[in-house]
């Protein structure tokens, strides 16, 4: 019987971006380590990103981004804030100096970097921060990737929209955000090895995510891919079973049928030798 509470919590809007190289060995996606402390995705690897706010869907930011002519404001504001926050989170910035150019490189984000602090806190929006650095969001090279709402049952719940971007050449990421420990470049088979061993922890989602990244070769065929697929809410549900409560995933969220005991999805991190039940 699949059990949901009688009023779940409203989910929280965030968005996040899987950064994309082509590496010596096949292609790599930017992760960060998150801190121990941190109350979300603590101590895994996720990707960077955070929460959405309503000034990131603003006239000022829509008349400076490209590609965004079809865009919704709810719309705007996913991709325009997940931009943001890799910025703040790793230093990588989707941004050109005009319409349609190039995407600026290192030294020019390096001048930049002085604002990040006011934009994490809030006290720069990101329309002002655009406007002083004369700049325009690249939103058009970012591919909607996948949309994921936590389970009703969850106090603590996200929909997150990912996206998938070529790092800018040129730019090269840091850790300087207090959430993290590292940054690492990692090839996506890489990083399912290490958390079936228990060397590194994956949440769900962001299993299920590297894990369909890690069918494609190269940066170009994972977003040809992204560009020409059908996204579905993936939205995992909990079910009573004979031998207890499991959190199931079903096949139209695009993944296969996913079933895991919930004491593990409730901690959120793999156990080491788990093998999850997958039709996938």
């Amino acid at each position: 019987m699949v059990e949901s509470p009688d009023s779940p919590s409203i989910p929280r809007t965030s968005a996040t971006v899987l950064l994309l190289r082509d590496g010596p060995d096949g292609l790599e996606v930017l992760m960060q380590q998150r801190h121990e402390e941190v109350g979300v995705f603590a101590g895994a690897l996720a990707f960077p990103g955070g929460k959405v706010v309503p000034e990131d869907s603003s006239s000022q930011v829509r008349a400076r981004a490209d590609g965004v002519e079809t865009h919704s404001d709810d719309e705007l504001a996913f991709a325009a804030s997940a931009v943001r926050e890799t910025f703040e989170e790793c230093g990588v910035l989707l941004a050109r100096e005009m319409a349609g150019g190039p995407v600026v490189g290192g030294d020019r984000v390096a001048a930049t970097f002085g604002d990040r602090v006011a934009l994490d806190a809030g006290d720069l929006a990101l329309g002002d921060f655009l406007e002083k650095h004369d700049l325009r969001l690249a939103l058009d090279l970012m591919t909607p990737w996948s949309h994921w709402i936590t389970p009703t049952f969850v106090p603590r719940r996200f929909d997150t929209w990912f996206y998938l971007a070529a790092v800018p050449e040129g730019q090269v990421e840091d850790a300087e955000s207090n959430e993290t420990v590292e940054m690492i470049w990692i090839r996506p088979q890489d990083a399912l090895a290490a958390a079936e061993a228990g060397e590194r922890s994956l949440y769900f989602a962001t299993r299920l995510n590297v894990g369909e990244l890690a069918q494609f070769d190269t940066v170009a065929a994972a977003i040809a891919h992204a560009r020409q697929k059908t996204i579905p809410v993936a939205m995992p549900e909990r079910v009573e079973t004979d031998d207890g409560a499991i959190l199931r995933l079903n096949e139209e969220a695009g993944y296969g049928l996913w079933e895991i005991p919930l004491p593990v999805a409730a901690g959120q991190k793999p156990m080491k030798g788990f093998v999850y039940r997958s039709t996938a």
